[in-house]
């Protein structure tokens, strides 16, 4: 029989700011769509939240660095997630179909 497991409050608050700003995505996207293209708005979106997510990791301790032997892999896998995702994700974001989610 599983254990029940108490949660300290760090965590459930950390789960309902998540749970907030994570419902928030969707109105907020409507939004800002309304008032510019999506390709410039996910520019933007890379050219802010990467070196903030890269200073948070440098702020946290983590190591940046990639050995040179796993550069090919992580040129293809970023390809691969940052080009044809979000170029292929454009259009259904803004699309009429997607606005009534």
């Amino acid at each position: 029989m599983p254990v029940a497991r108490a949660y300290s409050w760090s965590t459930l608050l950390l789960l309902a700011g998540l749970s907030l700003f994570w419902g928030m995505n969707w109105p907020a996207m409507k939004f800002v769509l309304a008032q510019m293209p999506v390709l410039t708005f996910r520019t933007m979106c890379v050219w802010f939240t990467g070196p903030a997510l890269l200073l948070l990791a440098r702020l946290g301790g983590e190591q940046l660095g990639v050995p040179v032997r796993e550069w090919p892999m992580l040129l293809l896998a970023a390809f691969c997630n940052v080009t044809l995702w979000c170029t292929s994700a454009w259009d259904p974001v803004d699309s009429p179909a997607s606005s009534s989610a």
